[in-house]
């Protein structure tokens, strides 16, 4: 799936920066094993919400998620970590491999993504469906491709 990644990005002339490396599942693994690159390191997790729409949120690699917080934004009664089947179903993706580009994958659109604000404008530093590689591309070529791939993304601002 890397190999149609890299596709995407290079038919959509998106310049991003590659480095290969051990299998990383956790942010903390991801700071032992990944090499040093340009751009701001991700967490990404796959939820679900009361009403079964699926999310992957985005946030900088040393934020705690707020799961009632985010229920809030999102004016839901309650949002929580997908299943492994459903990870599984939606994205062809284990769990400690979450990557916000799972959406190219998704030809049915059911995945929102869900960016926090502290990233907009950053490099970001995301798997390619692929945990042995890092890619870092520029926010704003992220956010064109989700547009040009008619995927739901929201920017949410927390206090």
């Amino acid at each position: 799936m890397k190999e149609q990644v890299y596709k995407i990005l290079e038919e959509n002339h998106i310049d991003y920066e590659r480095k290969d490396h051990p299998p990383v599942r956790t942010v903390i693994e991801a700071k032992q094993k990944v090499p040093p690159m340009n751009g701001v390191g991700c967490k990404n997790l796959f939820l679900k919400d009361s009403l079964h729409r699926y999310y992957i949120y985005v946030l900088p690699e040393e934020e705690k998620a707020d799961f009632k917080e985010l229920a809030k934004k999102l004016n839901v009664a309650k949002i929580k970590l997908a299943s492994e089947k459903e990870l599984f179903n939606q994205t062809k993706l284990e769990r400690g491999m979450v990557t916000p580009l799972a959406f190219l994958m998704n030809p049915s659109h059911s995945i929102i993504i869900l960016v926090d604000s502290d990233l907009v404008g950053k490099r970001l530093l995301m798997h390619p469906m692929d945990n042995t590689t890092t890619i870092s591309i520029v926010y704003s070529d992220f956010v064109n491709l989700m547009n040009k791939y008619s995927t739901d993304y929201k920017e949410l601002k927390f206090d």
